[in-house]
């Protein structure tokens, strides 16, 4: 597998809050898969894998006394018989891994639709890696049409996720998010929300989606390690409808946000 998958590393990014690194088994586990699925470690890496990898974000928290921050983690493919090294480093001033400020944050999101379609049926597609170059342009492509982020569609046309985030619309028919098989990235917040949802009794379903279905959602929601659970506020251009009044869902997502943040603790 080495020769199709060369030239990057895979990258995990930890959210660090009052000192503690949320969701550090998620992330470590969804790390050590992806390391054995694409041939930087053997088959056998496994537990001991995990543990070297956490504790590498915990030594460098520790070291640093880090309180809030962004803390990226790389493990390059194995030179040899010897599992690699993993490195850690905080994250600071990357205007890709850390995108958006507090007034688009509060605001919502602005999206459009970018012009190259994702691959859901290339491997890497499912892991998170440091090769972020059709992440790049699609983020270019929006921050050039006046928006936040790109929405990126597979090769059928149907929603894949964004530039660096899963997809999911809220309405009274619960929520609903893009299967992995149609390109979305079995991502550790991806996982966590859904685990919010169920838990506060909302409907899950993973289901194919088009840009209509989102147009016509009350909410249109992200995930993304960097910040958690974000609103989307329009679509190309056109202002999401909020929801109506007596909607199941109306007031869902805020209690959405907070059950998030209370499993990451």
């Amino acid at each position: 597998m080495s020769a199709p998958f060369a030239g990057f590393e895979l990258a995990e990014l930890v959210r660090v809050r009052r000192g503690r690194s949320a969701r550090i088994d998620a992330h470590v586990r969804r790390m050590a898969s992806s390391a054995r699925e694409l041939g930087f470690v053997g088959e056998a890496a496994g537990a001991d894998l995990e543990a070297k990898l956490a504790q590498c974000v915990r030594e460098l928290v520790e070291t640093t006394r880090t309180r809030e921050a962004l803390v990226e983690l790389r493990l390059a493919r194995s030179a040899g018989a010897a599992p690699p090294a993993p490195r850690a480093a905080l994250v600071t001033g990357d205007p890709f891994l850390e995108p958006f400020g507090p007034d688009a944050l509060a605001a919502g999101l602005r999206l459009i639709v970018a012009s190259a379609p994702r691959d859901e049926h290339d491997p890497r597609s499912r892991h998170k890696t440091s090769d972020r170059a059709a992440a790049h342009a699609a983020r270019d492509e929006a921050l050039a049409a006046g928006a936040d982020e790109a929405l990126l569609l597979n090769g059928q046309g149907r929603v894949a996720g964004a530039a660096a985030a899963n997809v999911f619309v809220l309405d009274d028919a619960g929520l609903r998010t893009p299967p992995i098989a149609e390109g979305a990235l079995p991502g550790v917040t991806r996982a966590a929300l859904l685990g919010a949802a169920q838990s506060l009794g909302v409907p899950v379903r993973e289901v194919a989606l088009t840009v209509g279905d989102l147009l016509a959602a009350p909410d249109l929601l992200l995930t993304a390690s960097a910040h958690g659970l974000l609103s989307v506020r329009s679509l190309l251009g056109r202002e999401l409808a909020p929801p109506r009044a007596g909607s199941l869902h109306k007031g869902l997502v805020p209690r959405l946000r907070l059950r998030l943040h209370e499993l990451g603790e």
